[in-house]
């Protein structure tokens, strides 16, 4: 009889650690009234109690809503998109938990390399960390080596 793989060998339970929560407070680049920003202030703070619960050091949040074309134009819903995680962050960063985006999504307004850079730059000297998943940039067809570097 042959041995089972290792895989499939009973182990001790491993630790389980959160390195973040993956969440959608919303589409970042439309703009909210007052009623709204309450509902999505209060969703973040739902979420930012999960994270400290669980010690998860980020929230990820996304680049934009579900569509590629703008609510505005592009230069307008980058700059909301990057206000909404500034303001995330500040949030978040009272109570010790880091505000990720996902910067280029493949189904959302960040869905490219340009877009992606926009919103990078919107972010610079922020307390937002951009985060990429290699999976949308082969999926916009894009190079993740161009990417990375």
């Amino acid at each position: 009889m042959r041995p089972s793989p290792r895989w499939l060998r009973r182990s001790p339970p491993a630790a389980l650690e959160v390195r973040s929560i993956n969440a959608d407070i919303g589409d970042l680049n439309r703009p909210v009234n007052e009623a709204e920003r309450a509902e999505r202030d209060a969703h973040l703070e739902r979420l930012v109690d999960l994270a400290v619960r669980t010690s998860s050091p980020a929230i990820v949040l996304p680049c934009g809503a579900q569509s590629a074309e703008p609510i505005v134009d592009l230069e307008t819903d980058i700059a909301l998109v990057a206000s909404e995680l500034r303001r995330a962050a500040e949030i978040a960063g009272r109570r010790g938990i880091t505000i990720w985006v996902e910067s280029q999504h493949s189904g959302r307004l960040c869905r490219d390399l340009a877009r992606a850079a926009q919103l990078v730059e919107q972010l610079d000297g922020s307390r937002v960390r951009s985060v990429l998943d290699l999976s949308h940039v082969v999926a916009v067809g894009e190079d993740p080596l161009e990417w990375i570097d």
